[in-house]
């Protein structure tokens, strides 16, 4: 059975996560027929004439140049004008700019204040970069309680995403007395909002009894459900409930068929339950060699089994 380590997503991870949406720097006709350099001066027009959400709109395409030459100093300018004028989602952009000192010098404590600011008036977005700085101690000290309250409250807002780090935080102790049911709660809410991590979780925890009866069959059934999501760890214990009957009939056969699908999908643990597959037959024909070569591409990867098996063989990878 395998579970995927949580690690709570970092400021970096979600503001770039949030720059890679419309960063394309090419002028095209949007389907009403203007193109985006009119859109911008469209904005543009508006925002000299004190529109906010149009200086916000300014800002975005200097961001990303659209419509525009990429400029972050004008990005910054117009975000912070915007923000003058009352545009409550222009804080976090402003934040954007001061963490990662892009159009102004990095400033992680002005960073903060204005995610700050956002997320108390309610920005999801604002609200996430609050938690993640509480986290790592990023513009202001660190704390997890801080951390934690700040994902219950989008969790509460009916965040899947949220509710998955909310019952990870219940599960390790994390800024909140540790409470498996309380986890487990959380996992299945999220799981029920179509979360694949959750529902990998899920299966995870109905397989250990953590928080709940064991159940083999409910756990598989979880698995199942983040493999069809293309969770590759979900793909993975879905190989392994096959391997060893848990909660299915045994079958080898299948057992390699979701192990070769994770290991195609990246995942280095199925690539050294591959090896072991081709080097003992098990699933596949026999092909020592074949296992060999999964070895490598495990051990290549960082996974501690598939390292072993090669030394075991006077193997390099």
């Amino acid at each position: 059975m395998k579970r995927i380590l949580f690690i709570m997503i970092a400021c970096a991870g979600l503001l770039a996560a949030n720059a890679q949406v419309n960063t394309s720097t090419k002028t095209t006709t949007q389907t009403s027929g203007t193109t985006d350099a009119e859109k911008f001066q469209n904005y543009l027009k508006k925002a000299q004439a004190g529109d906010s959400y149009a200086m916000y709109e300014v800002a975005d395409a200097y961001y990303f140049g659209r419509g525009v030459a990429k400029n972050h100093q004008e990005a910054f300018k117009w975000w912070k004008k915007a923000v003058e004028a009352g545009e409550v989602f222009a804080m976090f952009d402003l934040g954007t700019c001061y963490y990662f000192g892009e159009g102004t010098t990095q400033n992680h404590q002005e960073a903060f204040k204005w995610f700050k600011k956002g997320a108390e008036m309610g920005d999801m977005e604002a609200m996430y970069a609050v938690a993640d700085c509480y986290y790592y101690g990023k513009g202001v000290a660190k704390n997890y309680g801080e951390a934690f309250n700040w994902r219950k409250k989008l969790a509460d807002m009916g965040d899947k995403e949220a509710m998955y780090l909310v019952a990870c935080c219940y599960e390790d102790g994390t800024g909140v007395t540790k409470n498996l049911p309380e986890a487990f709660k959380w996992f299945k809410k999220a799981a029920d909002a179509k979360y694949p991590e959750a529902m990998n979780e899920m299966g995870n925890f109905y397989y250990e009894g953590k928080g709940v009866t064991k159940n083999y069959e409910e756990a598989f059934k979880w698995w199942k459900k983040a493999a069809d999501k293309l969770f590759p760890s979900g793909i993975y214990n879905v190989g392994f409930a096959y391997f060893y009957g848990y909660g299915v009939a045994k079958n080898q056969q299948e057992a390699f068929k979701w192990w070769k699908k994770a290991a195609d999908m990246g995942d280095m643990e199925a690539m050294n339950e591959l090896g072991w597959c081709y080097f003992l037959g098990e699933g596949v024909a026999k092909d020592e060699v074949e296992g060999i070569k999964w070895w490598k591409k495990g051990a290549a990867k960082g996974d501690a089994n598939a390292q072993k098996a090669l030394k075991d063989r006077n193997l390099t990878w």
